[in-house]
């Protein structure tokens, strides 16, 4: 009685891992990127470095739970773990539309991979955001994911939703109306 439970449950889990969602948080995903280019680290740290804010993306493969997809977009992102912190662990952001304008991933444009500066557990937003919407307030999702880069373990990160239209959507009635991001400090101005 106990084995055919144990089949049983084991048959869920792996049909829900194949078919679940990039935020489906009961598993930790896998994200292998590949290039042509084989110091795409080196070049993605110096256009961040000399185009910061305005970060171009390098043309790559990603594989994401066993599905590929080409000509996505990929560089680093945020401020804080560049500039204040000594880790070459940086924060990555992933537009799988940014080469073939169509193309999403769990109908997802956008993602943002946080390396967890100031957060070494990588908890903060899973549970800040989960309790959020536990209470209502609409907040991106989180899950997290073991990255390889060009073969190369990169680490764990937390991939945060991107905050766009599509999120607006799903999370509200209208998609339309501002977005703010805090670039420094807001003073009010009247």
């Amino acid at each position: 009685m106990h084995t055919k439970f144990f089949l049983i449950l084991f048959s869920v889990v792996s049909f829900a891992q194949a078919q679940s969602s990039l935020f489906d948080d009961t598993y930790l995903h896998e994200i292998r990127v590949t290039s042509t280019e084989t110091n795409l680290w080196d070049l993605m740290s110096t256009d961040y470095e000399d185009n910061y804010p305005d970060v171009p993306y390098r043309e790559v493969t990603v594989e994401i739970d066993g599905t590929i997809l080409e000509n996505v977009g990929i560089r680093q992102k945020g401020f804080s773990s560049h500039f204040f912190s000594t880790t070459n662990k940086k924060s990555i952001k992933i537009n799988f539309g940014k080469f073939v304008s169509d193309q999403r991933y769990d109908k997802v444009k956008k993602i943002n991979l946080t390396n967890g500066v100031g957060d070494p557990a990588i908890v903060k937003d899973k549970i800040a955001y989960d309790m959020f919407r536990q209470h209502g307030v609409p907040a991106p999702r989180v899950s997290h994911v073991k990255i390889y880069i060009q073969e190369v373990y990169w680490g764990i990160y937390a991939i945060i939703e991107q905050v766009d239209k599509r999120y607006l959507k799903r999370n509200y009635a209208d998609k339309t109306g501002n977005l703010w991001k805090n670039m420094g400090n807001l003073h009010y101005i009247g």
